[in-house]
């Protein structure tokens, strides 16, 4: 299961894309008007957004944000690694950065694996641009 912040950061990042043509940068303010999005909840997701380069910011009376990259370019692995920790479904050492004492034992960390793959798999072969 996703935090709302990747369903938020995601909800912005289109929006963006919906303006990439235009090249123009967007406010905060605007993007949350337009997505629904609480102001100050976006701005917090603002920050991970440009550290990652997915947004990129401009100063100034006309300033606001915009994608770094090309919608095409951009997965939604890209924003939801950038929101999350890891894609598993499960704390498990197979899916997962975790320790366990009964991973040698295990009988289902297979699955978790494999459904933490298929997740990444997934994520990685939509693009934003595809979702426009």
């Amino acid at each position: 299961m996703f935090s709302t912040r990747s369903e938020y950061a995601l909800r912005a990042v289109i929006e963006l894309a919906r303006r990439w043509k235009e090249n123009s940068a967007v406010s905060v303010h605007t993007i949350a008007e337009s997505t629904g999005i609480p102001y100050q909840y976006l701005e917090q997701l603002i920050h991970p957004l440009r550290k990652a380069h997915i947004v990129t910011a401009q100063r100034g009376a006309k300033g606001g944000y915009r994608l770094a990259r090309n919608p095409r370019e951009l997965t939604v692995q890209d924003i939801l690694r950038c929101m999350e920790y890891d894609f598993a479904p499960f704390r498990c050492p197979v899916a997962g950065d975790y320790k366990c004492d009964r991973n040698v034992n295990c009988t289902a960390k297979k699955v978790w694996g494999e459904i933490a793959q298929s997740v990444s798999r997934t994520t990685k072969a939509i693009t934003i641009a595809a979702l426009l």
